[in-house]
């Protein structure tokens, strides 16, 4: 008989095979479910009357929402939405079979989100699969499963955006001095828009993207300038400057000396000055 809804199977652990045990036993009576937009119509038969064949419609846009919801770690409108699924007596008014797939199918829900997400199996999420699932304490214990998992959701995300602002500026101080390195380029690696690493870069440096680029660029060849007997024609190559009498200019209205005379000035007076690099 064809069942829409899939049954979880993965976690090695009692509580899950007790909440999938109650699952096949609704399943056992169901003739079958369909779908129709976002209402799942179960036909199945009493428990006590088998040749007496009901039809329930339930609404899933709720579930979908309550996700959505968990996903984004809105603690408001995962409560508000638990309220309506967890109605005790739209739950009293069902069947027991039906009501035992009802119940089982929003923990499974629940359980193939935290497998969605790669999330930890914690303790706290396991005590919340301990408790009955046919109880007025529904509530509750779906509540403090959703905030688990919520929070869990959320830390990862933080977790992946620490990993890659340290990623993006990594990058940056890695291929500056790249003569094909471009805002275009250096936002398709990270599989970013321009507009987030234009907007991401001014909030970390204080600086614009080209004005960031030039800062690093200009502080290298200072510190090149200082450090090494490189020619200065190739430290400026190795910045990633081909014009070398056009930055000359530049370099001389910036600093106010030309590079041969900053390396000169530097070298006479015994120090090198400490650029700050991000």
């Amino acid at each position: 008989m064809p069942i829409n809804s899939g049954i979880f199977f993965s976690q090695p652990k009692h509580q899950l095979v007790d909440i999938n045990t109650a699952y096949i036993e609704a399943l056992t009576i169901l003739e079958h479910t369909d779908m129709t937009g976002d209402t799942q119509r179960i036909h199945f038969y009493d428990s006590s009357e088998l040749s007496k064949k009901t039809t329930l419609d339930f609404k899933l846009n709720k579930s979908l929402q309550l996700i959505a919801a968990i996903k984004e770690n809105a603690t408001p409108l995962i409560q508000e939405l638990l309220k309506e699924l967890t109605d005790e007596h739209f739950l009293a008014a069902l069947p027991i079979n039906i009501r035992q797939y009802y119940t089982s199918s929003l923990f499974n829900h629940l359980i193939a989100l935290i497998n969605q997400e790669n999330l930890p199996m914690t303790e706290t999420i396991f005590k919340q699969l301990d408790q009955p699932l046919l109880t007025t304490h529904l509530y509750p214990t779906l509540s403090k499963l959703c905030c688990e998992i919520a929070t869990n959701i959320a830390g990862l995300k933080d977790s992946k955006s620490s990993m890659q602002k340290q990623a993006i500026i990594a990058y940056l101080k890695d291929n500056f001095r790249d003569p094909d390195f471009s805002l275009e380029n250096f936002a398709a690696t990270f599989n970013v828009s321009t507009t987030f690493l234009t907007k991401f870069i001014k909030q970390e440096t204080g600086l614009s993207f080209a004005k960031m680029t030039a800062e690093l660029k200009l502080d290298y060849i200072k510190s090149k300038l200082v450090e090494t007997e490189r020619p200065i024609k190739q430290i400026i190559y190795d910045a990633g400057y081909y014009d070398v009498s056009n930055f000359t200019r530049k370099f001389r209205k910036l600093i106010g000396l030309t590079p041969g005379d900053y390396r000169k000035h530097h070298k006479e007076n015994g120090y090198a000055e400490k650029n700050p690099v991000i």
